[in-house]
């Protein structure tokens, strides 16, 4: 039990003293798993969804310094870039590493809309 409680505060230490990168970069991940429970989203726009919410998200988690005032015209708008960057990079780890292992334990092989896969064999 010891042990556990370990893991959990070492778990919520990483998590909340995180930088906002990684903070945007896990939430991009998890928003994209429960959009893709939703059964009427496809798949198609799950990707769009992700980047969006990530570039919004990261707009209000990073601080601008009044430096970036005087080094951009609109800091803003850098910070939206950069966590789409953030979310584009969350859906390539998706798509990349994650998709193969998640779908098959907790979408049962399907797309999460209830449609099975098209079967990669048949010609």
């Amino acid at each position: 039990m010891n042990d556990f409680m370990q893991a959990l505060n070492d778990l919520q230490s990483f998590l909340l003293g995180g930088t906002p990168f990684v903070i945007v970069f896990l939430c991009g991940l998890i928003f994209g798993y429960v959009v893709k429970s939703i059964p009427f989203i496809t798949n198609r726009i799950i990707p769009l969804l992700v980047v969006v919410m990530c570039s919004i998200l990261f707009r209000f988690t990073e601080k601008i310094a009044d430096d970036d005032f005087q080094k951009w015209y609109k800091p803003e708008i850098r910070l939206y870039m950069i966590g789409g960057l953030i979310g584009f990079a969350s859906w390539i780890a998706h798509n990349k590493y994650l998709k193969k292992w998640v779908d098959e334990k907790w979408f049962n092989g399907n797309n999460g809309n209830g449609q099975e896969k098209p079967d990669q064999n048949k010609t």
